[in-house]
């Protein structure tokens, strides 16, 4: 319910174990902690109170994004069982295989390098940010804005991530630059940022479907300041009641008061 201005807001300290954040992403009901950060590391937290990143303590790392990356780190997501990874890096989306679920330690190989801007036809698209799942998981979606000014959903076929022209959806205006994606629990609407601020609500006629979604509202988030790159990454609580933003590296978590 965004109708209420006031909100609660937290800034995570961060951990001397890792450096700025790119993508994040929550396992394992709130309880683990992901971030892909600037020194190329899958980094993994456990919360001893799910959702509350006051309460996390550093677990270890993975260095696979060093191998892997020609990107720098945009965007995190794990499936519903923790089984598997994607790490965006720009217009790369990595496929990861997870051998102990939630155990980002256990990622031993690249699954697939897919590169989305050779998949894309007209004009090389540049500039994703921030990946969500739709329920099935035979989807993920992405905003981009270096010449297409879109958001975006690719076919999955693990580990394959593909282009699907009729999964994709202008953004008017397209500027400034449009950042982040998540879907609300029920795939009604999902949310972006413009770099700047605000949020951005979009409401689907059929749900988590985009090529039927209008925007519907925005949200006021000056409270946090969006800097520099803005807002890069969005994630929510299983119960969204707080929602988690990657501001230009740094995490904040937002809450209705």
């Amino acid at each position: 319910d965004f109708s209420n201005p006031a909100y609660n807001k937290y800034e995570w300290p961060g951990d001397p174990n890792a450096l700025s954040i790119g993508g994040f992403d929550f396992g394992d009901s709130g309880n683990k902690f992901y971030i892909a950060d600037a020194s190329y590391q899958f980094r993994q937290f456990d919360l001893a109170t799910p959702y509350d990143l006051s309460t996390t303590s550093y677990v270890g790392a993975n260095n696979r994004p060093a191998y892997d990356y020609s990107r720098g780190p945009n965007g995190l997501v794990i499936n519903s069982t923790g089984t598997r990874l994607v790490g965006q890096a720009d217009w790369m989306f990595y496929t990861y295989n997870l051998s102990t679920p939630w155990d980002i330690t256990s990622i031993s190989s690249l699954a697939k390098a897919n590169n989305l801007t050779n998949q894309i036809p007209g004009t090389p698209a540049t500039n994703f940010n921030g990946v969500d799942f739709d329920s099935s998981e035979d989807n993920i979606y992405s905003t981009c804005y270096a010449n297409v000014d879109e958001i975006f959903g690719f076919t999955v076929n693990w580990p394959s991530i593909n282009y699907n022209s009729n999964n994709k959806l202008s953004i008017v205006p397209a500027d400034p630059r449009a950042k982040g994606f998540m879907f609300d629990k029920t795939g009604d609407r999902f949310i972006i940022s413009r770099q700047g601020g605000p949020l951005l609500i979009y409401t689907m006629t059929t749900p988590y479907d985009i090529t039927t979604a209008t925007q519907t509202g925005t949200y006021d988030i000056s409270g946090i300041n969006p800097v520099g790159n803005g807002i890069l990454d969005i994630n929510a609580s299983d119960d969204f009641r707080v929602i988690f933003l990657n501001n230009n590296g740094s995490l904040w978590a937002i809450s209705q008061s």
